[in-house]
């Protein structure tokens, strides 16, 4: 009995320990962002209530970093998920730097560890 317990806080432990250290490699992830799939018009940039009127636009193609986000249950209809963002490129210059938050559903993203790997798409 004892030798069971010891191996299930040994399986419990480890699945721990992974589970905190993939979601580490996320959380410390550096997350670049390039707007796609804007069929007409351009995505807003808000400055950070997705209720406020924006301050400007990104288009397809511009890049950003994100680093944060938020999941809003209460849009109409459908739940919707912010990114805050930084503009890294963007068809306007005017942009660069900016910093506000967008709908994530616009952004193609890749994660990269603190040495540069890709350790995630989406």
């Amino acid at each position: 009995m004892p030798h069971f317990i010891s191996i299930a806080i040994l399986a419990i432990f480890s699945s721990y320990l992974s589970i905190n250290q993939a979601r580490a490699d996320i959380f410390d992830a550096k997350v670049i962002c390039k707007v796609e799939g804007i069929k007409k018009g351009k995505l807003a940039l808000r400055k950070d209530d997705h209720q406020m009127k924006p301050f400007a636009y990104l288009s397809n193609g511009d890049v950003v970093q994100a680093y944060g986000g938020s999941v809003d249950y209460n849009y109409p209809k459908v739940n919707k998920s912010w990114y805050g963002i930084k503009v890294q490129q963007s068809s306007n210059p005017l942009l660069k730097g900016k910093e506000g938050i967008v709908n994530s559903a616009y952004l193609k993203c890749k994660w990269y560890d603190q040495t540069g790997k890709l350790i995630r798409e989406d």
